[in-house]
């Protein structure tokens, strides 16, 4: 088959005309002056290349944000730092629900398990020193126990505590606290031990804005003081221990005689709502494991079951739901839930 190299398509040089030779020539001319002047700009005006946007880098005045929620005091939630060298945000900005994965993007899903109201960020500066930043994560939590939830999930173990908010700590210079409803991130942009100070001073100045009942949540009450691990209350929104229909539980650890026993309650609202959860809780035991224990007195609901070799106990008493969650010593887990029980207290 002719190829098309191979097919008279072509014309002879001889049979192109003078017309098209001079047009030819004009525009190859006409590159090479276009060539000549990009060469002659760039290699005599570098400014032409290089020069910054001054006016995009001035100082802008202060921007409100858009929804400060419960934190807001004015236009700017954020306080001047009183702190020499250093100034407050400039530009604040706001985040919802449903774009809080612009600004944490991947951790998102964490925030919003614990019903997120909102997100206020901001930066500030060092006046003369550039690099040095320090930014704010101020997050609106709704309601204490989210707070608490949030901060407990994230918590390090290895921070240094500080004496303001409900609970903090500072850890590598950044400081992590919460206090009412507020859960904070201060964090600075360098490891320097003057960032550090600051950091700390500022996130202090943020917990005096904030207001706080001080209340104690009613779990803390309920569940048992005497041998709690310090540290270790914490609150799950939801989805608790992996089952889609037990929400709003409270938590706390214990070391009873070696053996170290989470004992959970979750207050419903009222008797009929706690009997329907703990009816669910021992079809899961059913459809998922086996029931290993029952309590022999039939006026004490309590169960204890084992899916996948842990073990949990669960009981109702009045409008509570309560009991142990994953065990791994069956006797251990069941006389801890007893106990539980027994020493329950209803209102």
């Amino acid at each position: 088959m002719p190829t098309f190299f191979g097919r008279r398509y072509m014309r002879g040089v001889e049979a192109v005309g003078t017309t098209e030779k001079a047009l030819g020539l004009l525009i190859l001319v006409l590159l090479a002056g276009i060539v000549a002047a990009f060469v002659i700009q760039t290699g005599t005006n570098t400014d032409y290349l290089f020069e910054v946007d001054k006016a995009a880098y001035q100082a802008q005045p202060d921007w409100p944000a858009a929804s400060a929620g419960a934190i807001g005091q004015g236009d700017n939630p954020f306080p001047p730092p009183g702190i020499e060298g250093w100034r407050r945000p400039r530009r604040v900005f706001s985040y919802t629900p449903d774009t809080l994965y612009e600004k944490i993007d991947g951790r998102a899903d964490a925030y919003l398990q614990f019903h997120v109201v909102g997100l206020t960020f901001g930066t500030y500066h060092h006046q003369s020193e550039t690099e040095r930043m320090i930014d704010v994560y101020w997050y609106d939590m709704g309601k204490p126990e989210n707070a608490l939830g949030i901060y407990r999930t994230e918590a390090s173990p290895e921070g240094t505590p500080v004496s303001f908010g409900r609970d903090g700590y500072q850890i590598g210079g950044a400081v992590f606290f919460w206090k009412g409803p507020s859960y904070l991130h201060v964090l600075p942009s360098t490891t320097d031990l003057d960032d550090a100070m600051a950091s700390l001073e500022i996130a202090m100045c943020l917990a005096e804005r904030i207001k706080d009942t001080g209340e104690e949540s009613w779990a803390l009450a309920v569940l048992p003081q005497s041998r709690r691990a310090p540290d270790s209350f914490k609150y799950i929104a939801k989805d608790a221990f992996g089952l889609d229909f037990l929400k709003d539980v409270y938590t706390a650890d214990y070391d009873l005689d070696g053996e170290l026993i989470t004992l959970f309650i979750h207050r419903a609202d009222d008797a009929a709502s706690a009997r329907a959860l703990f009816d669910k809780y021992v079809r899961f035991f059913d459809d998922y494991g086996r029931v290993v224990w029952k309590e022999p007195d039939g006026s004490r609901p309590i169960v204890a079951g084992d899916v996948a070799g842990m073990i949990d106990v669960v009981f109702v008493k009045g409008r509570y739901l309560g009991g142990v969650a994953s065990a791994s010593n069956a006797e251990a887990a069941r006389k801890a839930g007893v106990t539980f029980y027994q020493e329950l207290t209803l209102p």
